[in-house]
């Protein structure tokens, strides 16, 4: 009698070949996938971040500033002046090639795809149709004056679409308010007490 002899003949040996080739390419899609969403989540977080901190700095600046103006879609200007009333400008720029915004000083905000600014009438706040509306000013009504101007700041980056109305914090208006001085009348004097004995 012959003894089989052990082993794997060729047709075994390929289709084993092609099912470990299927789980190592399932294994590799797999891998690539979850690289591809956490390389997205990353940029949606730094854009998140980004638009935040950016929109947290603007908006410190404006209340701060006398005026906010936006000369151009891709910048915000504001007007101050300082304790000896020396007037001051800073601003705001978009670099759409860098995908960077960067504010007068140096500091720099990376990652948006988008800034846009324009500048909106003061009217816009209770006008339902347009960008601005805001319900709390509904019933409101003021007159647009050089100081009191607004602008809307749009901001876009993964995932990230954001609009702002900004105004001036401290501008001036065109009324001034008279407070007639009366001196405090002279303190009375009090008797100082006996002491009892």
């Amino acid at each position: 009698m012959r003894r089989a002899e052990s082993g794997y003949t060729l047709v075994e040996i390929l289709v084993a070949a092609a099912i470990a080739a299927f789980v190592v390419w399932g294994l590799v899609a797999l891998a690539d996938r979850f690289v591809a969403n956490a390389a997205t989540l990353n940029a949606r977080l730094n854009a998140q971040a980004t638009a935040d901190r950016l929109v947290e700095r603007i908006a410190s600046d404006a209340v701060s500033a006398w005026t906010l103006s936006a000369p151009t879609p891709d910048e915000i200007d504001f007007f101050a002046e300082d304790g000896s009333h020396r007037p001051f400008t800073w601003a705001y720029r978009y670099d759409a090639a860098t995908r960077r915004v960067t504010r007068s000083t140096g500091e720099v905000f990376d990652a948006l795809d988008g800034f846009s600014a324009r500048a909106v009438d003061v009217s816009d706040l209770w006008n339902p149709g347009a960008a601005a509306y805001d319900p709390l000013f509904a019933r409101s009504h003021a007159s647009s004056t050089t100081g009191n101007a607004l602008v809307a700041l749009h901001l876009t980056g993964s995932g990230v679409d954001r609009t702002e109305v900004l105004a001036s914090g401290s501008s001036p208006t065109t009324f001034t308010v008279v407070v007639r001085f009366t001196p405090s009348p002279a303190p009375i004097a009090t008797p100082t007490p006996i002491p009892l004995r």
